[in-house]
C-alpha cells in the first residue's frame, strides 16, 4: 500500500457532530458522547468506501517508486526543446493528458512534494514551477508545467518519490443525502448494538442507506 494517512480527520471536520445525532435520536447527550463520536467516524467510513470520496479532510502521503511515463508525442516546439529527434520533432516533450499522478478526491492541496536521487540527495519539487495542482478534475491530479516533463534522475530503489497532500470535503460540502444515510447507519448500530438483528444476520448494508452512499459515486477505472 503505498498511500498512508498522516493526519486523520478530526472530531469537527467529521460530516455530523454528536449533537446532529443526539437529536436525531432524541437522546441524552451527556452520556453518550463517546460513542456516538466513534460511530460518526466509522459511518462516515464506510460512506467513503461507497462513494469512493474523502468526506472529512485528512492529510495523506503517497510514495512511488518511478515518475510516470514522459509521454512520447508529435509536435515541434522549436530549437528550445532539447532532442532526441525523429527527424525534425522532439519526441521527449510532455503532452497534455498523460503522464499525470492522480491523487485522492476532493483535492484541496499539495504541502509538500520531493524525490531522492541515487546518491541519496532529496530534491524538493516547487509547485507551479516543477509541477502543477490541478483541483478541478476529480479526482485530482499532478502533471508537469506545459512542455515540460517529469525528472530523469536515476532514483534512490525504494519509494524515492514522496507527495504530502490533504484531500477531503469540508463537513458543509458533504451531500445531504451522505449525512442522512449516515444518521439511519448510526441510529441503527446505536439502537441495535448488535450486528445482526433477532436470527438474521446483517450481512450487507440496507439498500437505502447504500444508495445514498453511492450518490455522485466517483468510478475509478
Amino acid at each position: 500500500m503505498n498511500l498512508t494517512l498522516v493526519t486523520d480527520a478530526t472530531t469537527d471536520a467529521e460530516p455530523l457532530q454528536v449533537s446532529d445525532i443526539t437529536t436525531f435520536l432524541v437522546i441524552d447527550q451527556s452520556n453518550a458522547t463517546a460513542d456516538l463520536q466513534g460511530m460518526i467516524s466509522a459511518a462516515r467510513l464506510e460512506a467513503e468506501r461507497e462513494n469512493g470520496r474523502e468526506l472529512a479532510q485528512k492529510q495523506w502521503k503517497l510514495v512511488l517508486d518511478r515518475f510516470p511515463t514522459n509521454t512520447h508525442f508529435w509536435a515541434t516546439f522549436g530549437a528550445s526543446v532539447a532532442g532526441p529527434y525523429y527527424g525534425e520533432r522532439p519526441y521527449n516533450a510532455y503532452a497534455p493528458g498523460d503522464g499525470r499522478i492522480q491523487l485522492l478526491d476532493p483535492l484541496v492541496s499539495v504541502e509538500a512534494f520531493t524525490y531522492k536521487k541515487s546518491d541519496g540527495t532529496t530534491v524538493t519539487l516547487t509547485e507551479n514551477t516543477d509541477y502543477l495542482v490541478d483541483v478541478d478534475k476529480h479526482p485530482g491530479e499532478l502533471c508537469p508545467p506545459y512542455g515540460m516533463q517529469w525528472p530523469t534522475d536515476t532514483l534512490w530503489p525504494a519509494s524515492p518519490i514522496q507527495i504530502t497532500f490533504t484531500a477531503g470535503f469540508a463537513p458543509e460540502q458533504v451531500p445531504a443525502t451522505i449525512k442522512n444515510a449516515m444518521k439511519l447507519l448510526i441510529s441503527e448500530w446505536y439502537e441495535n448494538r448488535l450486528p445482526f438483528s433477532g436470527v438474521r444476520f446483517i450481512a450487507e448494508l440496507p439498500f437505502s442507506v447504500r444508495s445514498a452512499f453511492q450518490n455522485d459515486k466517483l468510478w475509478k477505472f
